[in-house]
């Protein structure tokens, strides 16, 4: 008797084993795609890893275009391409917003202290690298990681992206740690815009 519901035990929990694998594949057979589709049902956040060059999910063509931009213009601040940047970021953001920076505690303001901050950031950031990116409707949370300096130390960050109906970036939270390499970064940030005339000693 022992052995015979020691067997029914084993089988009941195959049994169960096998109808949670269908279940799973099942759900992410119908709620995954690419992020191009409209097959799936709204709201499905769209993912990237550093392991995966695609997003999968299902967000507006506004949002998608914008996560393009995005990247389109930190890639012209990383190869010296400045007017570049400027003028996608100018397309890309909006003209009142707000930027929340890791250095200070207050929010900034305006297309140009954006666009010239991120543009200190694409000098002094070397080996950058987004880790995972996160992307659902009218947000993009992206995870990256770095060096300060060509042989400073190591910082990671999550860009926290906020985008209005037409797609325009209106918030711009960053943070960072460790606290040590975000001083550091506080100190190139303060002399680069402090050279370009952005803020005042």
């Amino acid at each position: 008797k022992v052995c015979l519901l020691s067997f029914i035990f084993k089988l009941a929990k195959m049994n169960r084993l096998e109808n949670l694998k269908r279940h799973l594949s099942g759900n992410a057979s119908k709620s995954v795609c690419q992020v191009e589709t409209s097959d799936c049902s709204q709201g499905t956040p769209a993912i990237r890893t550093a392991n995966s060059k695609q997003i999968v999910g299902n967000v507006s063509e506004s949002t998608l275009a914008a996560y393009k931009k995005w990247h389109e213009g930190l890639e012209a601040g990383f190869s010296g391409k400045t007017d570049q940047l400027l003028s996608i970021f100018d397309e890309l953001f909006s003209d009142d917003v707000v930027f929340r920076a890791p250095t200070y505690w207050s929010d900034k303001a305006g297309k140009e202290y954006v666009s010239f901050a991120l543009m200190g950031v694409a000098q002094v950031f070397k080996d950058f690298e987004y880790t995972r990116e996160i992307v659902s409707e009218n947000t993009m949370t992206l995870e990256f990681k770095c060096r300060i300096g060509d042989e400073g130390p190591y910082i990671r960050g999550i860009d926290l992206i906020t985008l209005n109906d037409e797609g325009k970036i209106v918030l711009l939270e960053v943070m960072t740690r460790p606290p040590k390499a975000t001083l550091l970064l506080l100190e190139y940030q303060k002399k680069f815009m402090t050279e370009m005339g952005i803020i005042k000693n």
